[in-house]
């Protein structure tokens, strides 16, 4: 079976930041630990590092990460979690394929028959619930490695497929096999929680060409979503550096309609590979690990003379990494009169909002008569990730906190929003433009397209110039208010607190049904149209602004 190498891929930062988080107080807990053998103490190793994080002030919801880490390094083994392959890691690799179509089998199907369906096949070959062979654990195989076996080392098995989870952003728990070529397979809930199972993102090797697999995924926590509208999972074979959407008989269904938990929901897909395919990577949607940002940064211009896009760190996270925002402008032009703030990805699992603040910075310092202008006029901030933590450990919504970020705009216990919130109010208190918008740019696995989630107002001249460049834009969609779950949000506290104009820009995990890519999965030339269309939006505000602000000094 085709097997990562871990000398050749990226470690996961988080571990890497625990382990030097464990470096200062390291000595003085294992010779604690040694005088109590010594005296006699009963206590185990878990019990010591529980009082440890307790001493160095780590949240005990970290517990779990460290935990693993710190067995590898009392044991005397040096960590070595998986990495991802490189051609997966580059922007330039990203799919230049045609748009995939969303598949169309089971969108003229009645709820019923899906429900039947998945009866026939469950009655079939998974009414065993799990009694067949475990073949891969995530958790314990960690643990393993306090008895010599090496971090990050594959599990192999003898027959059949293997899996794998151990890197940045997987989530994949257990896999049982349960039939010669059917498994069945346990998502991990957000780190410290037992709620948040949507996003997957794992390996599978040892895959025989022109052979049927047969999954589920049987614990997820949303009990409708796409799939039963033509979504399609996404894979990546790492032997061809491509995406594809792979799957066919694809749908879900709650595990009431099989006997099991209403609250969750089972996914079904069967998988076929050609020859030259033994391992791919399966995910909900295109994966965008921390790793992809920070290899982003190494390429971005930031040290040239002059340099058009600069980075600033803003603050820290929970787990010590660094949180930035990117400066975009041009510094010899007087003509600049707005700012303007987009930030992204505080839940982990909505991948697309990475990809569209990629894309924008990447646009904004090219050499286009758009970029050029953009440049001119409006000075763009961008915050490209601001759950950094989140992202490394595989959650779809939740931090390093064990709560969702985007509650909690209005609580300063929360380093990562109060980041934001001070970087936004410094802007605003500083000499220079005032701030004319700040976007917060999400993923939403329900809608197709994308729209707003705005403040109580009419529509917009944002919102008005982006349905005129983004085909897919939807203004039926869009809604204006505030609910009660959502005051704590960014949108909402931004907008409160700060007084700035603010929406929330919502993106559909699986596609499009109006505009150039109706019918189809989101692609890079979909991301594409949707990060020019806020640039022209963003000129075309610049516009209003500058004469709404003539209009009144006049």
């Amino acid at each position: 079976p085709q097997t990562p190498n871990p000398k050749t891929q990226t470690p996961n930062p988080v571990f890497v930041g625990v382990e030097m988080l464990m470096y200062e107080s390291g000595k003085r807990k294992k010779s604690r630990m040694q005088e109590r053998r010594e005296k006699g103490g009963d206590e185990d190793d878990e019990s010591v590092l529980k009082e440890w994080c307790l001493r160095v002030g780590v949240d005990l919801s970290l517990y779990f990460i460290v935990l693993p880490t710190y067995l590898s390094v009392y044991s005397r083994y040096r960590p070595m979690v998986c990495g991802l392959p490189e051609s997966m890691l580059d922007p330039s690799q990203w799919s230049e394929q045609h748009d995939s179509p969303i598949e169309q089998r089971f969108r003229a199907m009645a709820p019923a028959e899906v429900e039947a369906l998945a009866v026939e096949l469950f009655d079939e070959s998974l009414g065993t619930k799990r009694s067949g062979e475990l073949v891969y654990d995530r958790w314990s195989s960690l643990v393993k490695s306090r008895e010599g076996k090496r971090l990050g080392q594959p599990q192999l098995v003898r027959d059949g497929l293997g899996f794998e989870s151990r890197f940045e952003s997987g989530n994949l728990d257990k896999a049982f096999r349960i039939g010669e070529r059917e498994y069945e397979l346990l998502l991990s809930p957000d780190l410290g929680s037992d709620k948040h199972r949507h996003w997957f993102f794992f390996q599978v090797f040892g895959l025989e060409p022109n052979v049927r697999y047969r999954f589920r995924l049987s614990n997820l926590s949303k009990t409708d979503s796409r799939y039963n509208s033509g979504l399609i999972p996404l894979s990546f074979c790492p032997a061809r550096g491509r995406y594809s959407r792979v799957g066919t008989r694809v749908f879900q269904v709650s595990n009431a309609v099989l006997g099991g938990d209403a609250a969750q929901a089972s996914l079904f897909f069967d998988a076929e590979f050609p020859r030259g395919t033994s391992s791919v990577y399966f995910a909900n949607g295109f994966p965008y690990p921390l790793a992809r940002l920070l290899r982003l940064e190494r390429a971005l211009p930031f040290s040239s003379p002059r340099a058009l896009i600069r980075r600033r760190v803003i603050g820290s996270t929970r787990l010590g990494q660094e949180l930035t925002s990117y400066v975009i402008s041009d510094p010899s032009s007087s003509g600049i009169r707005v700012r303007v703030a987009i930030a992204g990805r505080v839940h982990p699992g909505e991948t697309v909002a990475s990809l569209v603040l990629e894309r924008l910075a990447i646009l904004s310092i090219g050499d286009s008569p758009l970029a050029a202008a953009l440049r001119g006029k409006v000075e763009l901030h961008l915050f490209p990730m601001i759950n950094p933590d989140g992202v490394a450990l595989g959650n779809q919504r939740c931090g390093a906190s064990v709560v969702d970020l985007n509650r909690t705009y209005n609580d300063p216990s929360h380093p990562e929003p109060s980041a934001i919130k001070a970087a936004l109010r410094g802007l605003r208190e500083s000499q220079g433009p005032p701030i004319a918008l700040f976007l917060d740019v999400h993923g939403h696995g329900r809608k197709l397209n994308c729209f707003t989630y705005s403040n109580p107002a009419k529509e917009t001249p944002f919102m008005v110039y982006l349905r005129k460049h983004v085909s897919f834009f939807s203004i039926d969609d869009s809604t204006f208010g505030v609910s009660k779950e959502k005051e704590s949000s960014a949108r909402v506290v931004v907008w409160k607190e700060l007084g700035l104009r603010a929406h929330t820009l919502e993106v559909g995990y699986a596609g499009c049904s109006i505009g150039t890519f109706a019918g189809c999965h989101h692609e890079k030339r979909s991301v594409d149209e949707l990060a020019k269309g806020i640039l022209l939006a963003l000129l075309e505000l610049h516009d209003t602004e500058t004469n709404a602000s003539e209009d009144l000094k006049n």
